[in-house]
């Protein structure tokens, strides 16, 4: 493994609308780079659809996975018990 690989190697990054544009980017980047990624979107099909790109497009390094989850980005309240369901991570 490289030293990029292991640049982010354990951590976990919840990336905050990443199904699209810069959040997704974002996520390829992360994963790249060794850490776990979970996706935050307001829909459950944009999540999945870039799910798929991304584990087609960014063999992610080992150890690391992608996952993604919809939820309401505007609703404070369903945004914070997410957080706090994903345990510690790092929120981008």
């Amino acid at each position: 493994m490289s030293k990029s690989t292991e640049l982010l190697k354990s951590k976990k990054m919840i990336i905050v609308g990443g199904s699209s544009g810069l959040g997704r980017s974002l996520a390829a980047a992360v994963l790249a780079h060794g850490a776990s990624v979970v996706i935050a979107s307001s829909s459950q099909e944009k999540v999945n659809a870039a799910l798929e790109k991304l584990k087609q497009e960014v063999p992610p390094a080992p150890n690391a996975t992608i996952t993604g989850q919809a939820v309401d980005l505007k609703d404070f309240t369903a945004l914070k018990e997410f957080l706090r369901m994903k345990g510690r991570s790092i929120i981008l």
